[in-house]
């Protein structure tokens, strides 16, 4: 699908699901859900809104400083890899050893961003998109535009407007997200030239554009942030309303899928649905018990399923950032994926 009808079909859905928030708590809400019922849909919508939950947590964890420090910087701010990974190094599962990154956590609720990629030359690189749902939509690289580099607009689902000339558009489904850049390096004698080409990547404002751009060097810290407890850890230990009540609040501006409506009309029978308070005290206690016991259920799930194809102990996938409406797939390559630890 294009570009313009993913955005155009994601506002559609949006807005079918929105005036559901509009109403009062619980006003779409099936008070009398039988208990088999409540259990199904509890464990379903815990995996199904497990990666937007995670992908809040782990952007709040990696932007708690007021200027880039290390494996962490501000919001919309790069954080560069000057050396590669060793095996004590848990910032992210995986970390390729022939490349430095660069990282960076966005969010395009105050308008887009612009990347800006210089001219890389003859060596691998790539700037992979990641989205509020842990899916992949772009990924630009010596692969797609060569080595010229490039600038680059990301935006988000709600933006409308023309861009200035000499941008390629990157629409994102979500507000929220990453940037996961990397660049070959080979070896430690590469790494002046690396570290040369790291520090003219950019990330600024679309309404900076043209002008000359630094970013914020005393950005507030985010109040209330846990930023020394593991994420995966603060996720799991998350009670069921506190869970689907900021499940709901992110799904306002990161907005479920294309191929979730149907999926959103089950939730939403259990109040899980954008913008919608979640309370739990709307329930019988005997649902309320059932909640509770069905997320442990949900968390089960993700943990017990397969992120791919078995191959002499390995686990092979072709298919990763793009999972549909195989949730539990999803949340399982989230909880697994991004494993960045506090400092």
């Amino acid at each position: 699908m294009a570009p313009i009808d993913r955005r155009a079909l994601l506002l559609v859905t949006t807005a079918s699901l929105l005036p559901m928030a509009n109403l009062s708590a619980f006003a779409q809400t099936d008070r009398n859900l039988s208990l088999d019922e409540a259990r199904t849909l509890a464990r379903d919508a815990w995996v199904f809104g497990m990666p937007l939950v995670y992908v809040e947590k782990q952007i709040d964890l990696t932007t708690q400083v007021p200027k880039p420090h290390g494996p962490l910087a501000p919001i919309n701010q790069f954080a560069l890899y000057r050396e590669f990974p060793d095996a004590t190094n848990r910032t992210v599962v995986g970390l390729n050893v022939d490349t430095l990154y660069a990282l960076a956590s966005f969010d395009l609720s105050p308008g887009p961003l612009v990347l800006s990629v210089p001219e890389i030359g003859d060596r691998f690189w790539i700037m992979q998109i990641i989205d509020g749902w842990n899916n992949v939509p772009h990924a630009p690289g010596s692969r797609t535009v060569g080595g010229k580099g490039g600038n680059f607009a990301i935006t988000g689902p709600n933006w409308r407007g023309t861009l200035p000339a000499g941008l390629t558009e990157l629409p994102m489904p979500t507000s929220l997200g990453f940037i996961g850049g990397r660049i070959y390096t080979a070896g430690k004698a590469d790494y002046d030239a690396v570290h040369a080409l790291q520090d003219k990547l950019r990330l600024a404002p679309l309404s900076e554009w043209g002008r000359t751009y630094a970013p914020p060097e005393n950005v507030p810290l985010k109040p209330g942030v846990d930023a020394k407890t593991p994420v995966p850890t603060q996720v799991l230990a998350m009670p069921p309303e506190a869970f689907f009540g900021r499940l709901n609040a992110l799904m306002v501006t990161n907005p479920p899928e294309p191929a979730d409506p149907a999926t959103m009309a089950r939730l939403a029978k259990l109040g899980v649905t954008p913008g919608a308070t979640f309370d739990m005290n709307a329930f019988s206690p005997d649902v309320r018990k059932a909640i509770e016991e069905s997320v442990a259920q949900g968390q089960k799930l993700m943990r017990e399923t397969s992120r791919g194809k078995a191959v002499n102990g390995w686990e092979i996938t072709l298919d990763m950032g793009r999972y549909g409406t195989n949730y539990p797939y999803r949340a399982a390559w989230t909880f697994l994926r991004h494993r960045r630890q506090p400092p």
